[in-house]
């Protein structure tokens, strides 16, 4: 244990306690500027705070310390408590936060999707996200399936041998849940209606009575290994819920917003169950629509994620659930940047066009010996793909990277491409920027190599060029090289 974990403990056993005390406690041959620069250091990562002045003041812990120190006890010795009003009343959106501004700067920088990509608009990001966040969301409920099994369960309708009928209804649960608040081409509005239909959609045959799929609870309910209670009357559970759904819907910044369904949906518990599912996929709509980083939850215990639900449950303080939440988000917004996933992933229109841009691929090295782009225009035009530059650009980076080896992937053969080699020599070539320009007539000493460079829609490399001129005198090689 180091020194400031030591002084954690300490103000654990005693209390507010001041500097001089701590120190004589924990290490009296320490000097007081080196104590307190350890105190400063908690109070930086929000495990301590101080209170009063001078010689009066003291150091009392703060924050995920605090609820962890309470949680220590076990439930039948915490205090009773009930829904607290006033935790829900107090917020006024825009102006209360329960995510500070760094956090909320952390966690915007790192959800921005980078360059090239737009959320779940990427196929990879989205069949990666529809299978994370089933496979914890289920796990943190208790279910035994593993990721590869929530793979298979998700993509190919497989259950796993061994596991009960109702943890794949709970993943497949979650699948649709999903589905229903992916883009399309729009998330749903954060409203009564979209947690009701959340709802419905994760509690689908898990509930006693179908009736409950999707409806206010009318009954108490009981919150395992916590010492509160939440509200027994209908009408004051309708009427918060519709409190909390207009403030959830007026918050502007999507991590607060997102963070504000996670803390609120749970302590309400306005359905029957199934309520720690709903926050979790409504968490994702705010995120969604800013088109950042989804949120799965998958560094998450289910230690930590109960722990931090307990702190807002018992003591209204969203110090250690926020904590948990951050580490989430920037574990999530890694996962699904990660070059592994999104270099080279293809969009969808390229995915749903696959066939048109090879036989576009085709017919303009056949007909026009290379990339045209004024030809390639057109063709996207006619298919009704001019809304989807990316297919233009695909299309082009495709006859860019022809080589002998891939030529089989848009039906040409060695004889094709050896006369787009002679073309590309002989005739003046088009760019991409401008399909109307020619180039100059290529000089007895540099002629090839200019007409090579003007053949490409972008510049080649020096190295690759140099390559690319020798490749042109070997039989069986195309007029135009990998990028």
């Amino acid at each position: 244990m180091d020194r400031k974990e030591r002084i954690v403990a300490l103000l654990a056993e005693l209390g507010p306690a001041s500097t001089e005390d701590i120190r004589q406690t924990i290490a009296p041959e320490m000097t007081r500027q080196a104590l307190w620069h350890n105190l400063k250091s908690l109070q930086a990562d929000g495990f301590a705070t101080s209170t009063g002045a001078g010689p009066s003041s003291r150091w009392l812990l703060h924050g995920p310390a605090v609820v962890r120190r309470h949680l220590e006890a076990p439930p039948d010795r915490r205090r009773p408590v009930g829904y607290d009003t006033v935790f829900l009343d107090s917020y006024v959106p825009n102006r209360t936060f329960f995510l500070g501004e760094r956090d909320r700067d952390r966690l915007r920088q790192a959800g921005t999707p980078p360059a090239g990509l737009s959320g779940l608009a990427d196929e990879r990001v989205l069949k990666r996200f529809l299978v994370d966040l089933p496979w914890k969301s289920s796990s943190l409920e208790g279910n035994t399936y593993s990721l590869a099994e929530t793979e298979r369960l998700v993509k190919f309708g497989e259950e796993a041998e061994g596991r009960t009928r109702e943890e794949a209804v709970m993943v497949l649960n979650h699948r649709d849940a999903i589905e229903y608040i992916c883009p399309d081409p729009d998330v749903p509005a954060i409203s009564a209606m979209t947690l009701r239909n959340i709802h419905a959609l994760v509690s689908s045959e898990l509930l006693d009575d179908p009736m409950w799929e999707g409806a206010l609870r009318t009954h108490p309910v009981m919150i395992g290994e916590s010492a509160y209670r939440p509200f027994e009357d209908p009408h004051r559970i309708r009427e918060t819920f519709e409190t909390m759904v207009s403030k959830a819907a007026m918050i502007r910044d999507p991590f607060e917003q997102a963070f504000f369904l996670c803390v609120h949906v749970p302590l309400l518990q306005a359905f029957m169950d199934c309520n720690k599912r709903t926050s979790r996929i409504a968490a994702n709509i705010p995120l969604l629509a800013a088109r950042a980083s989804p949120v799965s939850f998958l560094e998450v215990s289910h230690r930590d994620y109960v722990d931090g639900l307990l702190g807002i449950y018992e003591m209204a303080d969203v110090s250690l659930a926020r904590e948990h939440f951050v580490e989430a988000y920037m574990t999530s917004a890694s996962r699904y940047w990660s070059p592994s996933v999104h270099a080279s992933a293809p969009s969808l229109a390229i995915l749903e066009n696959r066939d048109f841009i090879r036989n576009a691929v085709c017919e303009l090295v056949k007909s026009h010996g290379g990339f045209d782009a004024e030809r390639a225009a057109g063709m996207v035009r006619e298919k009704g793909l001019s809304d989807h530059p990316e297919v233009l650009e695909h299309v082009r980076r495709s006859i860019e990277g022809l080589h002998e080896g891939n030529l089989i992937r848009y039906g040409l053969r060695r004889a094709t491409s050896r006369r787009c080699a002679t073309r590309a020599r002989r005739v003046p070539a088009q760019t991409a920027g401008n399909p109307a320009g020619t180039a100059r007539e290529a000089s007895k000493t540099g002629g090839r190599r200019r007409s090579l460079r003007r053949s490409m829609s972008r510049p080649i490399p020096s190295r690759r060029a140099e390559g690319a001129l020798r490749a042109l005198d070997r039989p069986g090689t195309t007029c135009l090289h990998a990028p």
